[in-house]
């Protein structure tokens, strides 16, 4: 009986010292409820009359809406860590952004929401332990989830991947981002049919950014008679995103055929132009004498291109039409 005794009262003393240690611990951090809408660093806001701070757990009442737009919420070197629960709805102004440090949790419940306001990219964000694990970019959300568990960030906002012929025979591929999120590397890879790609070259990324960066790398081996290249992103712990594909046409002539036929039904002469030129050509129709009976521009695509001109005011005879740009001329004959 003795030593049953001895171990209760062991026991006993044990929790007791435990219990004590976890509230000294813990003796200045509160819990902070909103009590109603309201700005983050207003103490008004918070049950606890202050503006939350390192520990404290911090809940957004249901139905109650926590604005952060006064100023960067910074706990980052904070011990301990935070809890945040998202019962109502925790809303970012343009450009403010909340840091927590390693071991916070920020808890959306049911009914609970995020919402981005009129940022995007990194402007707003929730950052946990120097990770960022939502921001604009992503999008208003819904609960029920927890951060860091849940991470919607992508690694790079990729504002432009372009590829375009340079100083003759080169190509050269340019693109932007707008933000990158522990962004190792770019791989930029080239195909000639669009389907096996193999590796161009390699390009350092900026790791965390959130301005805008900008990239190019010059082939000057390019694939005849097109070209196809993609971006291939590689995070520092190896994931991989891919951009979309772009190609660049290296030979074969700006207009490969005319085609006229004059349709006397609707008083018009149609032709129908094939090439691969992308931009502004001239068109001339001539009589036998060579004067300019019509002229004017069009804007060409890669593909078929339909031209219409009005002949309603046209005399029955023999005419030239043609079309030019800078590198190429075609010219046929027709009789209207």
């Amino acid at each position: 009986m003795k030593y049953i005794r001895f171990y209760l009262d062991f026991k006993h003393t044990c929790l007791c010292l435990l219990a004590g240690l976890f509230l000294s611990l813990n003796a200045s951090a509160n819990t902070c409820t909103s009590t109603g809408n309201g700005s983050w660093d207003d103490a008004s806001t918070w049950s606890c009359g202050q503006v939350p701070g390192c520990g404290d757990t911090i809940v957004i009442a249901a139905n109650q809406t926590v604005q952060i737009n006064h100023g960067q919420v910074d706990l980052s070197a904070c011990s301990p860590s935070n809890y945040v629960r998202v019962n109502g709805t925790l809303k970012f102004a343009n450009g403010f952004k909340l840091r927590l440090n390693c071991g916070s949790i920020v808890q959306v419940m049911s009914g609970g929401h995020i919402m981005a306001g009129n940022g995007n990219g990194n402007n707003n964000l929730i950052e946990i332990c120097g990770n960022i694990v939502w921001n604009a970019a992503c999008g208003d959300l819904a609960g029920p989830l927890s951060m860091p568990s849940y991470d919607c960030v992508l690694p790079i906002t990729l504002s432009s991947f372009t590829a375009e012929k340079y100083k003759g025979d080169d190509v050269i591929i340019r693109w932007t981002t707008s933000s990158e999120i522990n962004n190792d590397y770019f791989v930029i890879e080239k195909s000639a049919n669009g389907k096996d790609f193999s590796e161009l070259s390699t390009v350092d990324g900026a790791g965390n950014s959130t301005s805008n960066l900008y990239y190019n790398v010059t082939d000057d081996r390019p694939f005849n008679p097109v070209s196809y290249y993609r971006l291939k992103q590689v995070d520092y712990d190896g994931t991989t995103t891919y951009s979309n594909i772009v190609a660049v046409r290296m030979s074969g002539k700006d207009f490969e055929s005319l085609t006229m036929q004059s349709d006397y039904d609707n008083g018009a002469i149609r032709a129908t132009l094939v090439g691969s030129y992308k931009g502004k050509a001239q068109y001339h129709l001539s009589d036998i004498l060579g004067n300019d009976i019509l002229s004017g521009t069009v804007q060409t695509i890669d593909g078929i291109n339909e031209i219409k001109l009005d002949a309603s005011a046209l005399a029955r005879s023999v005419y030239y039409f043609s079309i030019r740009n800078e590198n190429d001329v075609l010219t046929k004959k027709i009789f209207y």
